[in-house]
């Protein structure tokens, strides 16, 4: 599966009603929510002796892997005068680096405290009416190139690859949802869960 399917897929599955500078904060408030969950794993294997959950960072990776999609998308929509400076988002094999298994939680929040890092300034665009913005929207999408990096390096270090994370997420929202986002599917999911 190449990435721009993947975007598409994400794409069916985001709640159309969505649009523009409404979206695109969505998605970035949620990618924000989700690496906070991604981080959660390895800081309770560090801080608490839980156990390095890597299936569950994986179904967490995917879901900030949608929002990382759904933003580089939007930002493309409302932009397209600069879209095409933006780097292209493509699924490949980083080097990896060999790490020994008790050390791999602590390089997992390396890779997602960095994440935070391009998210906090990725966030900078979503201030209103600020008359000296840090970022252009080229180097605001550079944030979104470095996110989308750091997760393929967490993903090679823990054996998988972003590509094999993007179709466990393609698999769990179909189940979810079906072949379109359901507002009402959502709804009820979360009240299953509370």
């Amino acid at each position: 599966m190449e990435f721009w399917e993947y975007q598409n897929f994400c794409r069916k599955m985001a709640n159309p009603d969505l649009e523009g500078r409404d979206a695109l904060t969505q998605w970035i408030d949620k990618l924000f929510e989700e690496l906070g969950e991604a981080i959660a794993i390895p800081a309770k294997t560090v801080g608490q002796g839980h156990e390095f959950d890597i299936e569950k960072l994986k179904k967490e990776q995917g879901d900030c892997l949608f929002y990382v999609a759904m933003i580089d998308h939007e930002m493309r929509e409302l932009y397209p005068e600069q879209a095409q400076r933006f780097e292209d988002l493509i699924f490949k094999t980083p080097a990896v680096l060999a790490y020994e298994e008790d050390k791999l939680p602590y390089f997992t929040k390396d890779m997602l405290r960095g994440c935070g890092l391009n998210w906090a300034a990725l966030a900078g665009l979503l201030i209103e009416n600020d008359p000296d913005p840090l970022y252009d929207i080229s180097n605001a999408h550079d944030e979104v190139f470095f996110i989308f990096d750091r997760l393929e390096a967490i993903a090679a270090h823990i054996g998988t690859s972003l590509e094999a994370i993007a179709q466990l997420n393609k698999t769990k929202l179909t189940a979810r949802f079906g072949d379109q986002f359901s507002a009402e599917k959502s709804i009820a999911r979360v009240r299953e869960t509370a």
